[in-house]
């Protein structure tokens, strides 16, 4: 849900947009956010750390495939998550910062899990067991994943903003969007101060 239902209301046309013709899951729609995005993004996640030589494997390579496909794939979680709870998700609730909460959690404690449990592997090229605890105790991987996430977002930002320029419909609802946060950031600023002033009173005790 992006805009409220009383703006809905108030403005039939913008649930029109939004409802009966659909404008928001359309072909071009679809191929814009989701391939070309999941494209781009992709290429960060896996390119970016092997072209930015910041070796983290054990004796300082990258010939251990798990140590490689984790830190792809710690990128890609972040950034689908952050992407879809703050990006995708115009109206941010509580259950937008949960779920990128309980995702974080959910991915240390599966690693963390793996990483004591998983048997000790035979020979060179696929290391699991205590790997994850290394990779924590590494700059570089904070870094990584970190920095190529943030580029990722900012990559997908930048070509929403764009989407949103050139499309009217789109740039209307972005507008209302935007709109309605702050008036709802003026509405809690407004509680916030009628709290203290009750509060100075003495009306709550």
């Amino acid at each position: 849900q992006d805009l409220k239902p009383s703006t809905l209301l108030a403005f039939p046309e913008l649930y029109r947009d939004m409802g009966p013709r659909n404008h928001l899951f359309t072909v071009p729609e679809f191929l814009r956010r989701v391939i070309v995005l999941g494209l781009l993004h992709a290429i960060v996640a896996a390119y970016f750390p092997f072209a930015g030589g910041l070796l983290m494997g054990y004796n300082g390579t990258t010939n251990d495939q798990f140590i490689n496909s984790l830190m792809v794939y710690s990128i890609m979680m972040l950034t689908v998550t952050l992407k879809i709870a703050y990006i995708d998700v115009r109206r941010w609730i509580v259950f937008s910062h949960i779920s990128v909460i309980l995702s974080l959690t959910l991915w240390f404690g599966w690693n963390g899990v793996l990483n004591h449990i998983y048997p000790k592997s035979p020979g060179d090229g696929y290391f699991v067991l205590g790997v994850f605890d290394m990779l924590m105790s590494k700059a570089p991987f904070w870094f990584q994943w970190i920095i190529f996430t943030a580029v990722a977002l900012c990559i997908n930002v930048l070509l929403v903003l764009v989407y949103s320029v050139r499309d009217p419909v789109e740039h209307k609802i972005t507008s209302w969007v935007a709109f309605e946060r702050r008036q709802e950031h003026t509405a809690n600023k407004e509680r916030r101060k009628q709290w203290m002033a009750d509060h100075k009173l003495g009306r709550f005790s």
